[in-house]
């Protein structure tokens, strides 16, 4: 984020950033990741669930 951006105003970016990545997902997703605090997190737990090499993750993916 831009250096320029106060406290608030960088609180209030990261929510609807958290926002928008729930919005975007299924039920069944939504519940895996929604224990994340932070848009980061949840970011780096969804791509944990969809670059798994397990045939589990690849069937539930089609």
């Amino acid at each position: 984020m831009s250096a320029k951006l106060t406290k608030a105003k960088k609180l209030k970016v990261t929510d609807k950033a958290k926002s928008v990545v729930v919005l975007c997902l299924g039920d069944k997703v939504l519940r895996d990741i929604s224990r994340d605090a932070t848009r980061a997190s949840m970011w780096i737990r969804l791509e944990l669930l969809y670059t798994a090499k397990h045939l589990t993750h690849k069937l539930f993916l089609k």
